[in-house]
This record gives structure tokens, C-alpha cells and sequence, in this order.
């Protein structure tokens, strides 16, 4: 804790310098009697190419008029956080690096090609391998991150002065800061100030083959990690007993952690769409809903299943399961690029309605009423990943597909999720090997 707090005051400190009105000349480029030139930081478990986060950075300044963008790789600035050793996402996706103890500057003036400066702490305690900082980024300028309170007004000024209307690009983590530094930044910059996930969104919702690769064994992990605790659902046991033989399969398999805190509900628990307390015991007769995650190489998977307890579906649950497997996969097969998931999620409350219809009586009013929630997410470098519910699909993208229905009077909640490919003709399955009809999971549940 006292390590965490140290790093976060250092950003604050470096931003109330600026507050104080120390000013750099705002020169770019690297001098080559720097001692930050050859700044080591931890390396990373799984390194993207420094040519591949060249080409990122250099695609998101063609993007840039004359614009600042400055993302710091922390995930906040003195704000709570569930999981504040991981690093910010923005910063990860144009740098590969997992260190907390660093901040990427990119910068475009009208008719330049654009600098990009990364400051890295060169104080910070570093465990297991280094590597240099430039090396591993293919960033060329690296600085000490102490020099940054000086540089960046001089650098701003320059861009301010280059043309009007320009644009400071800050990250969510400095945008929420109450830090006075970070307000005074935002107050007297001179430019006009957004959240930087605007410009890199659009490169961050298109996977290469690299983030596919870790988003398949991310999805494959999960599925197994999460078959292995449906084998192990019995009455008496405690969620947190299948909790943890799932989070177990996932460290065994290589994840990093988990991708968000595990939702094991049972009974009417699972009409909470995200409980993730796990205390409560398994109750015979009763269906529960198993929404886990496995983050492999910084990406995530989500997949979702719905078990009964006992071991077998009764009539009534059977018929709810059908009714939300049935919108599921009609969904799936629908999904193709240029529509929304605004378009899908339409689609599927419909197909709910219209399955429904064939089954009358289900639900007081109608099932989809009961359907609390969006059908999709993005999914990527974070589970609910960038992306709006408005953007047209296109080949490349990662989504979920996860209908539902919670019938609180009843204490039934059921989901099923899985994470797709958006292809160039529909959707490919990522999350395979996954038991999804009532046969398939009464036969795991029976150990067949």
C-alpha cells in the first residue's frame, strides 16, 4: 500500500510543478548524454513487438491535428480502485508495458509528423528481468519522469502557438482526478481538453493477431476453468468452494488473474446481476449462474453458464433455459459486420418475444421484460472493453453474447455468455469446448 501511494503522490507532485509554473523550453527529441536514454523497466511477461506499438502510436498521431495526448500508465490518481496494479489500458495498448511508474506524451504541431516522449520512473523498485525501456517499446525518446513537470508547458505553449483549437487528450484516470495539479493542468492548458479514449477507441476495437491469439487462450481458459467447477456443484457446498476450484484452474493454465471478481450465485442471488460475494451454500432444486473470467497476456475472457444444483433441471427451468439458449443462439447467427449492438440486442428481445409466444405462460407479462441487461459487450484489454453500443461491427471485433432472464418472486436467474470473432460473414465462437444445451450440462454434472 505504502509503495502505491508513493507512485500516485509522485504524479501529483509532478502536476502541482506545473501548477507552480515551472516551465521547460518544450524541445522534443532525445540528448543523447541522458541517462534516461538506457531507463530499464520490468519486462514484460508477454511482449508485443516494439515495430507492432510503433505502428499503434504512429496510427493514433495521423489521427492528431494539433494535439497533446498525455496518458500516464497508472490506473488512477488518488482515486479508488479495485485493482490498482494494473496498469491503465490506453497506456498498455501504445506501450506494452505493465509498469505503473511511467507516463506516454505524444504530440503533433500542423505539417509535422508528430514526437512521442515516454517518461519512465527511474526510482521505482523493480522485480525480476529488465529490459530498457526504448528496446521493448520502440519508443526512441525516453526521459526520467522527474523532467516532466519541466518539459510539458513548454510543450503545450508550442502546440497552443502552433494553431488554435488544438487539443489536450487526457486519460479517464487524469480527467477524474480531484488532484489540484491535474485541475490547474486542465484550467490553464489553453487547449481544448477530452478524454484521450476518443481518438485511440477506434484502433483499441480492432484486434491484430497478436491481441486475437491472447483473446482465444483468454476465452479457452475460462471454459475450462469454468467446466471444472461445474463438475464440482452440490448441494452443501459453498460458492466459494466452486469459486475457488475455477480461479484454481485458471492459475494452473497461465492467467495473470482473474479478469473480473467471479460471480458464483445461486439460487436468488443469481437474479443479482453482479453478485460476486460467493458465501452462500447450494441449495438442491436450486439453478446458478457461473460468470467468470480469465485474463491471459492482459486480455479477457467472459463466459457465463447457468447449472442447476442438483444435477438436473426441473421442467419449469428447463424451459426458462431453452427460452434464453434459443434467443442466444438466434442472436449468434444474426450478428454479422455493419450492424450495431444496438441492432443485436433489439433482435434478440424480439426473438425472446417470439419464442416465448410458442411457450405461453412462461413469465408474468413476458419474459423479455425480465431480461435486465444488454445482450453484447466489446471485449478486449478489459472485459466491458471500449466501444459503444452504436458502432457498427466490423471484422476484428471481440463481443459477448449474453441473454438472460431473473425472476426475483422466483429466485431464478438464468444467463448464458459466450465471446465471438466478428468475421467477415458472422461471428466465430472463441469460447469453444463449452457444454450449452440442458443434455450437454446434466452430462458434465453426471461426470459423463
Amino acid at each position: 500500500m505504502a509503495s502505491t501511494r508513493q507512485s500516485l503522490t509522485c504524479y501529483g507532485c509532478c502536476l502541482l510543478a506545473l501548477l507552480a509554473g515551472a516551465c521547460g523550453d518544450g524541445t522534443t527529441g532525445p540528448r543523447a548524454d541522458d541517462p534516461c536514454l538506457d531507463a530499464r523497466v520490468e519486462a514484460p511477461t508477454h511482449p508485443f513487438s516494439g515495430s507492432g506499438l510503433r505502428a499503434r502510436r504512429e496510427a493514433l498521431l495521423a489521427t492528431l491535428q494539433s494535439d497533446v495526448a498525455i496518458l500516464p500508465a497508472a490506473r488512477d490518481m488518488g482515486l479508488a480502485d479495485g485493482d490498482p496494479d494494473r496498469p491503465e489500458s490506453d497506456f498498455y495498448y501504445l506501450t506494452g508495458l505493465g509498469t505503473k511508474g511511467a507516463w506516454l506524451v505524444l504530440a503533433k504541431r500542423p505539417g509535422e509528423a508528430g514526437s512521442v516522449t515516454l517518461y519512465v520512473d527511474t526510482a521505482a523498485v523493480l522485480h525480476g528481468p529488465t529490459v530498457r525501456a526504448r528496446h521493448v517499446t520502440g519508443v526512441a525518446d525516453v526521459r526520467c519522469l522527474a523532467d516532466a513537470a519541466l518539459e510539458l508547458p513548454g510543450l503545450i505553449d508550442s502546440v497552443v502557438s502552433s494553431a488554435p483549437g488544438g487539443t489536450l487528450f487526457l486519460s479517464s484516470a487524469v480527467l477524474g482526478s480531484s488532484d489540484r495539479g491535474v485541475l490547474a493542468l486542465i484550467d490553464t492548458s489553453g487547449l481544448d481538453v477530452q478524454n484521450v479514449q476518443g481518438p485511440v477507441t477506434p484502433f483499441r476495437l480492432l484486434k491484430g493477431p497478436e491481441e486475437l491469439r491472447r483473446l482465444r487462450v483468454a476465452a479457452q481458459i475460462t471454459a475450462a476453468g469454468l467446466r471444472a467447477g461445474i463438475r464440482t456443484v452440490a448441494p452443501g457446498l459453498l460458492e466459494s468452494d466452486i469459486e475457488e476450484v475455477i480461479e484454481s484452474s485458471f492459475s494452473a493454465a497461465g492467467a495473470g488473474r482473474r479478469s473480473f471478481a467471479s460471480i458464483v450465485a445461486s439460487g436468488p442471488n443469481a437474479v443479482q446481476l453482479h453478485y460476486n460475494a460467493n458465501t452462500s451454500m447450494l441449495t438442491a432444486g436450486d439453478v446458478m449462474v457461473i460468470d467468470v473470467g480469465a485474463e491471459y497476456a492482459r486480455y479477457a475472457g467472459d463466459v457465463t453458464r447457468t447449472v442447476p444444483v442438483s444435477g438436473t433441471f426441473t421442467a419449469r427451468q428447463r424451459a426458462l433455459y431453452e427460452l434464453v439458449l434459443g434467443t442466444k443462439e438466434a442472436a449468434a447467427a444474426m450478428a454479422r459486420p455493419g450492424m450495431t449492438l444496438l441492432d443485436l440486442d433489439q433482435f434478440a428481445r424480439d426473438q425472446m418475444a417470439l419464442l416465448e409466444a410458442q411457450a405461453a405462460g412462461l413469465c408474468p407479462g413476458g419474459c423479455h421484460y425480465y431480461f435486465g441487461h444488454a445482450l453484447s459487450h466489446f471485449v478486449g484489454l478489459d472485459v466491458h472493453d471500449v466501444g459503444m453500443m452504436n458502432t457498427p461491427l466490423e471484422p476484428g471485433m471481440v463481443i459477448t453474447i449474453e441473454p438472460g432472464i431473473y425472476l426475483s418472486g422466483e429466485g431464478i436467474g438464468i444467463r448464458i455468455e459466450d465471446d465471438y470473432l466478428v468475421t467477415e460473414t458472422g461471428l466465430e465462437l472463441l469460447s469453444t469446448g463449452m457444454p450449452t444445451s440442458v443434455e450437454e450440462i446434466e452430462a458434465l454434472m453426471a461426470g459423463s
